[in-house]
């Protein structure tokens, strides 16, 4: 039986940050929702939030930040904006009524924004702060990393700045805890296809939030920051920022000490090392490997998903290897082979797990169902989404 590509589309979360103007749609003001240890959340107008979910996915954030950045000193703004983010540049956005409006980047493709970082000038239409239009903990880490930055008042390169935040913020959310992944297939797909040239490098590195840029060139800079610093993470085991940036610093020639750990991340041999964790003795580790790695459409990673899935215990886990499989075909040259072998055993995955989170299981056994009973295939695209958590990077 043959399983037709699951995701009808495929658009990119991109998190803009250090945005130094924010134009609201309006005479938009803030009332304070709910008021925390270390972060306030604010409401636009009349607006109604979920607080309690808020409060467990920032809770959950702000304990993955200060592990590394250490404990804010100063209260957090983050606002819970209704509608969509819209960027004017690389450093200018604004705030519309509008959901889930996609930006449509030169080159690159159709991204969303569900989060940003603004360093306001303080007025009534230009607060400080987080402000966040689709909520995950990914984001939220990517964000409070940019918050804390701002606090410590360090002047890093743009480029590593949002290199740590991509990094720290990819992963998933497990028993409570953020584990981390750091490897980001997006991205790693864009410099395979597209590698930037020294002089590219070199203007991208003159880039700052300060200075107007635009929308392609952000984007680039983040997905470059995070290549030379995904390359120090391997090089350390560790989230040793401090480390990198001091042998940035100090380095004889920074250009060739960046350009050297970006191609190596580059090399196709990182990226199939790294899908080696797939088979790491912690299930966390395993889940958050296997997040995301259908963008890949590589025949030898859908291989390795199916191999662990005829070992694996994890409920979790089994339904995050299933669906970036499934997810896969359409994307490479998935062999009728491989995609037997996923028909045969993938689904009947899908049809026992029981998840922790019972939407989600109720969603997998629904994906199943369509794929094997006569009229239940309209409801399939929905199923996926239902399943994000386990798919969406």
């Amino acid at each position: 039986m043959h399983l037709d590509r699951p995701l009808k589309k495929f658009i990119s979360r991109l998190c803009a940050s250090l945005l130094l103007g924010l134009s609201l749609t309006g005479c938009t003001s803030w009332r304070t929702a709910a008021e925390f240890e270390n972060w306030t959340l604010y409401v636009e107008d009349d607006a109604e939030v979920d607080v309690d979910r808020y409060s467990s996915t920032f809770d959950l954030a702000f304990g993955a930040v200060e592990t590394h950045f250490g404990p804010f000193t100063d209260t957090v703004s983050v606002h819970a904006i209704t509608g969509s983010v819209a960027l004017d540049s690389g450093n200018r956005g604004t705030i519309t009524g509008e959901e889930d409006a996609v930006e449509y980047v030169e080159g690159i493709g159709a991204t969303l924004v569900p989060a940003f970082h603004a360093r306001g000038g303080g007025g009534l239409f230009e607060p400080s702060g987080i402000f966040v239009a689709t909520l995950a903990t990914g984001t939220a880490v990517h964000e409070l990393v940019h918050a804390r930055i701002s606090e410590l008042g360090l002047d890093l390169p743009l480029w590593f700045e949002e290199g740590l935040a991509h990094l720290l913020g990819d992963g998933i959310e497990r028993d409570g805890r953020w584990v981390m992944d750091g490897f980001a297939f997006w991205p790693w797909l864009e410099l395979q296809a597209n590698p930037p040239s020294d002089e590219e490098l070199r203007e991208l590195f003159t880039l700052s939030a300060k200075r107007e840029h635009s929308v392609r060139d952000n984007v680039l800079l983040r997905f470059v920051g995070w290549a030379i610093l995904f390359d120090c993470l391997q090089e350390c085991d560790g989230f040793e920022w401090q480390l990198w940036l001091d042998e940035f610093i100090n380095s004889e020639d920074r250009f060739t000490w960046a350009r050297t750990r970006l191609d190596r991340t580059m090399e196709e041999s990182t990226m199939l090392d790294w899908m080696l964790r797939i088979e790491d003795e912690d299930p966390a580790v395993r889940l958050t490997t296997a997040r995301g790695c259908w963008k890949l459409g590589d025949e030898r990673v859908v291989k390795l998903l199916l191999d662990q899935l005829e070992i694996e215990e994890d409920d979790e886990v089994k339904v995050c290897l299933v669906v970036n499989a499934m997810a896969s075909l359409g994307r490479g040259d998935i062999s009728s082979r491989v995609e037997r072998r996923l028909w045969s055993n993938g689904l009947r995955a899908l049809r026992d797990v029981e998840l922790p989170v019972k939407d989600e299981e109720e969603a997998a056994r629904e994906l199943y169902r369509s794929y094997v009973r006569w009229g239940r295939r309209r409801g399939r695209q929905r199923s996926f989404d239902r399943l994000e958590r386990y798919w969406g990077e």
